[in-house]
């Protein structure tokens, strides 16, 4: 039966030409996406530090960061494991890519509620450095 299926593919060049052109769009497609993602990717992970870095309390910073690595390396299971959960559940690969927008925004809605905390950390910290200006 697969080769009856392949034979009216072979003699079909329109489906070829369709499938090829297709073929081609996807794969640069992939490469444009990968340079963009590969240009950017180390500036983000250099501004997520420093970021987090502003929004922890100084006098806890080691007890954050802690949390902070383990968190991503937690990352790097949670991701595949929700998207294998996903694509199990539907049967469909770009399902299991859109569940993973369940961290983003998760991730979204942290920095909007973490700004509140950045604001009190920055107080705390130009106070902090006035009490030290005034002992001086």
């Amino acid at each position: 039966a697969v080769g009856a299926d392949l034979d009216v593919y072979a003699a079909d060049t329109a489906k070829q030409d369709a499938y090829n052109s297709a073929r081609t769009a996807a794969t640069t497609l992939f490469w444009v996406l990968a340079v963009l993602v590969g240009t950017v990717q180390g500036g983000i992970q250099a501004l997520s530090r420093s970021y987090f870095g502003k929004l922890v309390p100084q006098a806890r910073s080691a007890e954050y960061f802690g949390f902070y690595d383990v968190f991503g390396k937690f990352a790097t299971v949670i991701g595949p494991l929700l998207y294998a959960m996903f694509y199990m559940l539907t049967d469909r690969a770009s399902i299991g890519i859109l569940s993973l927008l369940i961290l983003f925004g998760s991730g979204g809605l942290l920095l909007i509620f973490g700004g509140k905390d950045l604001k009190k950390t920055e107080r705390e910290m130009r106070e902090a450095n006035a009490r030290l200006a005034e002992e001086a």
